[in-house]
């Protein structure tokens, strides 16, 4: 498989907790980060910190968690995303892609949007919404 035409890709929640877990699952991902800049949203930093506290990770195991996730480029909020995330969020519900329920996903698609990279991501909401490369392709 050739090298990723993106210079960022960004990573779903499950794909970093993937990552950082060494599952099995992960390894459909690595090609599409070769040579790639791997980023994550604001909300996956989020996602993945309210896991290990669920989770009720020890303080060393969170402050690892910390550590690897700050090895990504977070991609921040701000009006040009809140603007993209309305986009996407109005046309799921004209396209009945019911979204109530996971508007973190909502914002994650945004930002690969806004950003104009692809998404890795198992997640098959993604691939139902217009304008969202996801990656591995089906």
């Amino acid at each position: 498989m050739a090298a990723p035409s993106h210079k960022l890709v960004l990573l779903d929640t499950c794909v970093v907790s993937d990552r950082y877990m060494a599952r099995q699952g992960f390894d459909v991902f690595k090609p599409y980060m070769v040579g790639a800049i791997p980023a994550i949203s604001f909300v996956t930093y989020g996602e993945a910190l309210e896991g290990a506290l669920q989770a009720n990770w020890t303080e060393k195991r969170i402050s690892d968690y910390q550590a690897h996730l700050r090895k990504y480029l977070l991609l921040p909020a701000d009006r040009e995303l809140a603007a993209m995330f309305a986009r996407v969020s109005a046309e799921c519900m004209r396209s009945g892609i019911g979204v109530n329920s996971c508007q973190n996903d909502l914002w994650i698609a945004a930002t690969a949007m806004k950003f104009g990279i692809p998404l890795l991501s198992n997640d098959r909401l993604f691939r139902r919404i217009k304008g969202l490369t996801v990656l591995p392709p089906e």
